[in-house]
């Protein structure tokens, strides 16, 4: 039986795992289906929701690969017709994140999605800033202005933030024995501000998730769930007062419901807070059976 929504609900696919690069086919599988099993990241039973048409207004979609969504595009549109895209591209060292693309592969896929929607429909997402021995802020810098310059005209609209102290991720780094370098809040602060002014140049408006310290710099809390924006792209009046769903402090994104699940990302960046096993999540990833209800779940007899 599925769980009723009550109201139709946004479908964040995912900040929990990378849909889109490692799950694009169940993704489209699960649409075609109407319904999709969301595992409880409290270890409580699994929910069935809808995703039948007339409970959806749209997904959001989050991922540092879009490139294997895009042969899949036709099948998710044909059932959800309201996309919009979150595409992290940061150029940090591979130590840090040995499974994702190139930074120019991928400022190219962002060039196709701006190219079949627009680039209001996408947002850039610098996130995290790391700094580490060999690759300090000022090649962060450097970076981060080589993408602006590639990206002018296909995004509008950059979110920003600075690694955070997770557990999972502690671990991960000490384990490959890479020490990130601690940056004070005034030395973030006057980096954001540095960035924003970078941003300017290249038609960019920089805003910061859920990272206070960046708003000292000058950037505006961002809203990764934007209800007014949907609201505009998706033609449907009622976003523009989206609740609030806020997923920690300082959060100001809308109200979405999430589909992902931890621990099932192949991409191994050592900085991640959603797996704490990289291994078993690329394994995951690989043996993905895309007729299953639930993501995460293998191929029988595999």
């Amino acid at each position: 039986m599925l769980e009723p929504f009550g109201e139709r609900q946004i479908i964040s696919a995912s900040r929990r795992t990378d849909i889109p690069a490692f799950y694009p086919g169940w993704l489209a599988a699960r649409l075609e289906a109407g319904s999709v099993l969301v595992p409880s990241p409290y270890g409580a039973e699994p929910r069935r929701v809808s995703l039948a048409p007339g409970d959806v207004y749209g997904l959001v979609l989050w991922s540092k690969n879009h490139a294997p969504l895009l042969p899949f595009l036709d099948r998710i549109q044909a059932r959800c017709p309201n996309l919009f895209f979150h595409f992290t591209i940061t150029g940090l060292p591979r130590v840090l994140e040995p499974g994702v693309p190139d930074w120019l592969d991928a400022a190219r896929t962002l060039m196709d999605l701006a190219g079949r929607f627009s680039p209001e429909h996408l947002v850039w997402r610098f996130d995290p800033i790391c700094a580490l021995d060999g690759h300090g802020l000022d090649r962060v810098e450097e970076v981060f202005r080589a993408l602006a310059r590639t990206l002018e005209g296909y995004a509008r609209r950059c979110v920003v933030s600075f690694v955070q102290d997770y557990a999972k991720a502690r671990r991960n780094l000490a384990r490959a024995g890479v020490v990130l370098t601690p940056l004070t809040d005034q030395e973030q602060a006057d980096f954001a501000a540095r960035l924003a002014g970078i941003g300017r140049e290249h038609g960019l408006t920089l805003s910061s998730c859920c990272h206070p310290v960046a708003r000292e710099g000058g950037l505006a809390p961002a809203r990764c769930v934007d209800g007014p924006l949907l609201a505009r792209l998706w033609g449907q009046p009622l976003l523009a007062g989206l609740k609030a769903g806020a997923t920690r402090p300082e959060c100001g994104c809308g109200r979405s419901l999430d589909i992902g699940a931890y621990g099932t990302c192949g991409h191994g960046c050592l900085y991640c807070y959603a797996t704490a096993d990289h291994q078993a999540g690329a394994k995951t990833a690989r043996r993905q059976d895309d007729q299953s209800p639930s993501q995460g779940t293998p191929l029988q007899n595999d």
